[in-house]
């Protein structure tokens, strides 16, 4: 019997996913402005964002959605 490599390649991966813990917050920021312009690399579309007081959290469960909306409390889940 014949292993093929990308098959295990794959099967790695796929259980390395798993284990990994997804869907939280992880930081907390103030947003202090937006900009229709930027030399930032990380800016792209039309706007962005300007953030202040940034800091991480520990994680924290939570399911994301569109848009801004609020969270019971750091250390709750929403």
């Amino acid at each position: 019997m014949q292993v093929n490599p990308q098959e295990v390649s794959e099967a790695k991966a796929t259980t390395r996913l798993r284990t990994v813990t997804r869907y939280g917050l992880v930081s907390q920021a103030t947003i202090t402005g937006c900009s229709s312009d930027s030399l930032s690399p990380w800016f792209f579309g039309k706007f962005g964002f300007e953030l202040a007081e940034a800091k991480p959290l520990p994680f924290q469960p939570c399911k994301g959605r569109l848009g801004f909306f609020e969270i019971d409390q750091v250390g709750g889940g929403a």
